[in-house]
């Protein structure tokens, strides 16, 4: 499935990672640390340095209400919902926050 993953600081501790289908409006969000962020990001599949490039050198700028895009990816949907990413009826809809605990390294790729 192809993907569309956005990011969105929300305050100095918390940013926001959203995730959409090309030209679909409904996306899933989940709000995480930085640290956090940057674990979803890299299970999600997204180059460790892009990912660290988006989130120490670019969002810092933006202001609360300015949203970062990265390329399209393409991901299985299992993968998004064992991240937390639900989808429903042909949309993207809200999930429950995944458990912050969770053994990153054991998500099935």
């Amino acid at each position: 499935m192809i993907v569309i993953v956005g990011l969105k600081k929300l305050n100095e501790r918390e940013i926001q990672v959203s995730v959409a289908r090309p030209r679909h409006r409904p996306r899933s969000v989940q709000n995480f640390s930085s640290q956090q962020a940057r674990r979803v990001l890299r299970d999600l599949g997204l180059d460790a340095d892009a990912s660290d490039y988006y989130l120490v050198k670019l969002l810092p700028h933006l202001s609360e209400d300015q949203q970062l895009h990265f390329p399209s990816i393409d991901i299985s949907e299992r993968r998004l919902v064992l991240l937390g990413f639900k989808l429903g009826r042909g949309m993207m809809v809200a999930a429950q926050p995944i458990l912050l605990n969770h053994r990153w390294s054991t998500l099935a790729r």
